[in-house]
């Protein structure tokens, strides 16, 4: 797609991050915060926020995610977040719904002993693409509220996974088409 590790320059030129931003998200795989959280008017590519980007930065300060910057044309940096941290947040997202914790307690489950699990969950989210969202039961069939899962490393990733498949699947990665100058 659009940005790897080469292609970060993009973000030091204001001309060439306005052309980017012009293409699908879900295509470029670098979203500005107002698509991860959504608009007045627009929900963003997260559940379970409020449209403001206070769980960004909250989830920033915690380490748990960690923004790209590009410049503005008029000055000024923005913050720009790879899909894979995304996930990471929308993952945090659901184990706070799961738990009812905290949402520090739930960046901290992500980053402990599950943590090499749940980097393999995110890594892998292309394999989703094209299937069908988990049940809303599906997340290991737990019950509401289940406090004790944030100590259960085995149970984090597969709650960590059943979230990946169900933002791939609910953003219909499979439904965007490349522009035609990729093709």
């Amino acid at each position: 797609m659009f940005i790897d590790t080469r292609s970060e320059f993009i973000f030091r030129d204001p001309d060439a991050l306005e052309a980017l931003l012009q293409y699908d998200w879900r295509t470029r795989l670098v979203l500005t915060d107002g698509e991860v959280v959504g608009e007045p008017g627009r929900p963003g590519a997260v559940r379970g926020t409020d449209g403001s980007s206070a769980i960004l930065r909250h989830m920033q300060r915690l380490n748990c995610i960690k923004a790209l910057h590009g410049v503005r044309r008029q000055g000024g940096r923005m913050r720009l977040w790879r899909v894979e941290q995304v996930l990471k947040l929308q993952a945090a997202l659901d184990l706070k719904g799961l738990t009812g914790e905290r949402m520090s307690a739930c960046a901290e489950a992500l980053a402990g002993p599950a943590a090499e699990a749940v980097e393999a969950a995110v890594a892998g989210w292309r394999r989703h693409v094209g299937t069908a969202a988990p049940s809303p039961a599906a997340p290991a069939r737990l019950r509401r509220y289940e406090a004790g899962l944030l100590a259960d490393p085995p149970r984090v990733a597969r709650a960590v996974e059943t979230s990946v498949r169900r933002f791939v699947a609910e953003n219909r990665f499979d439904a965007v088409e490349a522009p035609a100058f990729l093709l």
